[in-house]
């Protein structure tokens, strides 16, 4: 990375057990948790507006219980060992926009990467809110492009496995069957493996994939009238939008290969001295984009 840049990454807040009133409570008004020798914590947190859209601007940040370090007296003569209380090592600012379900944050090198800023910014809300019967956690968005190069070399698929957790507002035009179903059935958390290492699975996921990139309307309107696109295959989508998690498994030249979903995704750059509306307009853009490639409605 050039220096005197900032990377952020972009990904869905997916929630369950709590309404979406309460979610924002809890990053408004968020309790510390603390790890061993380690405090997180969700900071400076602003409810804010922009062109009628609605955000939350804030920072996790990384802080030691004690820390002792050592300075020079005052006369510059001897070393002197100091006690701080809660020291903070590490920030990293985010924006969450509730009509996305969208949340950008700052990666902080060997600080608070994408993973762990993941798991502590869940950790805390679902301790905020006591936990009971309470999930949240942040699915990174793949890069559709990058995820298609993978897997459209496979001869034939062996093992197809996903998660996915039905979203609320947006769904994608291509699953909004698969969340239709669920939503009917009541499911809060949706899993499927399907194997066949003999034969290979009959899956058109490197077909809808090209699709959605193309973004031919035309050939798109067509295809959706006339198939009906299995299960498994929309479950694959709907984690790339960032609504679960997935692997493929698979033959390329007479070997075994696997991909995962998340592992090629989406991110940007902002000037070091960025500002909280700077944030915001990237961002924005970043998931109107995705929601225009994607074919996401309300």
């Amino acid at each position: 990375m050039p220096k005197g840049e900032a990377v952020f990454y972009v990904g869905r807040v997916v929630k369950g057990g709590t309404a979406i009133d309460n979610f924002i409570n809890a990053l408004l008004d968020a309790k510390p948790y603390q790890e061993e020798s380690e405090i997180w914590s969700i900071i400076n947190t602003i409810e804010n507006e922009i062109e009628n859209t609605r955000y939350i601007y804030g920072k996790l940040t990384k802080a030691k219980p004690d820390t002792q370090y050592k300075v020079l007296s005052a006369d510059l003569k001897v070393v002197e060992e100091k006690e701080e209380k809660n020291m903070i090592t590490a920030e990293s600012s985010f924006v969450y926009i509730p009509e996305y379900s969208g949340i950008v944050f700052q990666s902080i090198v060997n600080q608070i990467e994408p993973k762990q800023f993941t798991k502590y910014f869940a950790r805390i809300i679902e301790n905020t809110l006591d936990n009971v019967l309470v999930l949240c956690e942040i699915n990174l968005i793949d890069d559709l492009e990058e995820f298609y190069k993978k897997i459209v070399d496979f001869e034939f698929v062996s093992i197809l496995k996903t998660t996915v957790r039905p979203p609320n507002p947006l769904f994608g035009r291509f699953w909004e069957p698969l969340k239709k179903y669920l939503l009917e059935r009541q499911v809060e958390e949706y899993q499927q493996k399907e194997i066949s290492k003999k034969k290979g699975l009959k899956c058109n996921i490197a077909f809808l994939l090209k699709l959605l990139i193309e973004g031919d309307e035309e050939k798109i309107t067509a295809y959706l009238a006339n198939h009906s696109p299995s299960l498994s295959d929309l479950a694959v989508l709907m984690s790339l939008d960032g609504y679960g998690d997935g692997r493929i498994d698979g033959m390329v030249r007479g070997k075994h290969v696997f991909v995962k979903t998340h592992e090629k995704v989406r991110h940007f750059t902002l000037p070091s001295q960025y500002s909280e509306e700077m944030l915001f307009n990237e961002s924005y853009e970043i998931f109107k984009g995705i929601s225009n490639e994607r074919y996401m409605q309300h």
